[in-house]
């Protein structure tokens, strides 16, 4: 791979140019006649979006990204991570999105073997039915 080119697994390469989406360099803050960088690295959640063939990723998915991003704003869809979070993370740049709200279940054993008690008097109604059928040779279309 050429010097200055980059690429993500699974991606055809791309230029370091264009990391300006994904990262920003704030600089030249010049103190002592050091100068200091903090790099951030942005994400984009698109987890939710289901792309095939019939449905294939288009620029209307990416609206709030772009209107996101003049500002370098966050939402429950974007979030950035600091140099200080990305070395702590041992330089793990994972994308998992901290705004991500988990499906909990919070039934209880009792409330769950209540539903499982439930939809099996439903299954044996079912099986009678099909058995009473079964029993009078009542052909079903």
């Amino acid at each position: 791979m050429a010097r200055g080119v980059g690429s993500v697994a699974g991606s055809a390469p791309f230029a370091r140019d264009d990391y300006a989406a994904v990262f920003d360099e704030v600089a030249d803050v010049v103190g002592l006649g050091a100068m200091i960088q903090t790099l951030r690295a942005r994400y984009y959640d698109l987890s939710d979006v289901k792309v095939t063939k019939k449905q294939p990723l288009t620029i209307d998915r990416f609206e709030e990204f772009f209107r996101l991003l003049p500002e370098r704003a966050d939402s429950d869809h974007s979030w950035t991570l600091t140099r200080e979070e990305i070395e702590a993370r041992k330089f793990d740049l994972k994308a998992v999105n901290p705004n991500a709200r988990a499906d909990v279940d919070t039934r209880t054993p009792e409330e769950l073997l209540d539903i499982i008690e439930a939809k099996g008097r439903e299954v044996d109604a079912a099986l009678t039915t099909l058995r009473d059928l079964l029993a009078h040779d009542v052909r079903l279309p």
